[in-house]
């Protein structure tokens, strides 16, 4: 039983570690979707802003649109999720 509780812990430990260490979304992904929205917009990539909206979504804005991207981990790209125009 020891051994039992001892291995779960650890198990544990080491899944919050993993999760804490490693972020979803990288900066790298962000720059990634932000030069694809600039395009997707028809929109200088300095005009162009995104902000968060959750763990795997963000809002990009440019150019009079707003979008709103998903991140797939598995595939690791961002899909248009839904698109809204000023």
């Amino acid at each position: 039983m020891r051994r039992l509780l001892l291995l779960l812990t650890v198990s544990l430990c080491a899944c919050h570690w993993y999760r804490g260490a490693h972020a979803i979304v990288s900066p790298d992904d962000v720059q990634d979707l932000e030069s694809t929205a600039a395009d997707d917009l028809a929109c200088p990539e300095d005009r162009v802003e995104s902000h968060p909206l959750t763990l795997l979504t963000r809002v990009v804005e440019g150019c009079g649109h707003k979008r709103v991207y998903a991140y797939d981990p598995l595939r690791e790209r961002w899909v248009l999720a839904s698109v809204e125009k000023r």
